[in-house]
């Protein structure tokens, strides 16, 4: 089965560059592949050693985006649990995951006014990264783009919106 998250789930890691709730009601996320360096070795706390997570000027830079968000939550990582029971609802994804019933989802689905959302199914994508653990419920499918690396990042995503208004 072909992975919809694609490229995303087939990094080795991931961090967060940034969260952009552009204009209304449309949101990006710009994320970026990290690897383990084979030749760097730090030592955490408690003595643990392990091998340094980076990225480099190769690593591909994504933006993943929603037209049309009902609502996100970002958490840091370091407050964020492990599993919040949810994986049994759990569709597919590793750094990137779907949920068709999840806590979360029922949140948003009790504060949400239901005339405003309609019959449509919504659904909850969680982005799990190195820094970030990222919640967003929409009624669409993620859009996932690989970007040009550039020096500025926020030029590059707002080229593909060339029909919107955004306010900086």
């Amino acid at each position: 089965m072909a992975d919809r998250f694609h490229p995303i789930n087939g990094f080795q890691y991931l961090y967060t560059k940034a969260v952009l709730d552009i204009y209304e009601g449309c949101l990006r996320l710009i994320v970026e592949e990290a690897g383990a360096s084979e030749s760097q070795v730090t030592t955490l706390p408690g003595g643990i050693t392990g091998n340094l997570i980076r990225s480099t000027d190769s690593s591909a830079l994504v933006s993943i985006g929603w037209d049309q968000y009902v609502s996100y939550n970002v958490t840091d990582e370091t407050y964020a649990p492990v599993d919040r029971n949810d994986d049994e609802y759990l569709d597919e994804g590793r750094w990137m995951r779907s949920y068709s019933n999840s806590e979360f989802l029922r949140h948003v689905e009790k504060i949400t006014f239901p005339s405003a959302v309609g019959e449509e199914k919504l659904s909850h994508f969680r982005v799990r990264t190195l820094n970030h653990v990222i919640d967003i419920v929409s009624k669409d499918e993620p859009v996932i783009r690989v970007l040009e690396r550039s020096d500025n990042v926020l030029e590059s995503v707002l080229r593909t919106f060339p029909n919107q208004t955004v306010m900086q």
